[in-house]
């Protein structure tokens, strides 16, 4: 066990407060300085928040920068984002964790909805593919309901191998 104690000049953001107490924080206001005490156990928990480094978070942006470089045409920008992805999907699926994508197969974005579905595929395919048709289908889905599309016509073909390797 460890037990590690931050100090905070400044903290006005209340849903990240609440997170904080989610994941095991004690939220003290002492001498005008916000402190924040827990106690990490060495075992990680395996539920969102305990994920090494915030990788959901990390993923979001990613899939996010991997949707504003597809609308805009910014190649550079897309490929990098879709390294990212492809690496932070290579870990949960080391760490068998792909099913923490699960959660983000309900985000508003449908470029973080995408990639989540389609990384969830090799462990719950009526999921993925159900996310997957629902972007086909919904105008709102764009191009990435044309993408939705074609990824679920590959999988279904066997094509995506590197998901399941």
């Amino acid at each position: 066990m460890f037990a590690s104690s931050f100090l905070f000049s400044q903290l006005s953001d209340p849903l990240l407060i609440i997170k904080l107490l989610e994941i095991g924080l004690t939220v003290k206001l002492t001498n005008n300085k916000l402190s924040l005490d827990w106690i990490f156990y060495i075992k990680q928990k395996t539920d969102y928040h305990y994920m090494k480094h915030d990788i959901l978070e990390k993923y979001i942006a990613a899939a996010q920068q991997y949707e504003s470089g597809t609308l805009i045409g910014n190649r550079n920008q897309t490929n990098k984002a879709y390294k990212k992805l492809n690496a932070f999907f290579k870990e949960l699926k080391a760490s068998n964790q792909l099913d923490k994508l699960l959660v983000l197969t309900g985000h508003e974005n449908c470029g973080v909805k995408m990639w989540a579905a389609t990384h969830i595929l090799p462990v719950n395919e009526e999921t993925g593919l159900r996310v997957l048709d629902e972007l086909a289908s919904n105008l709102q889905g764009g191009l990435f309901g044309f993408d939705a599309k074609m990824t679920i016509q590959e999988w279904k073909k066997g094509n995506l191998t590197y998901l399941t390797e």
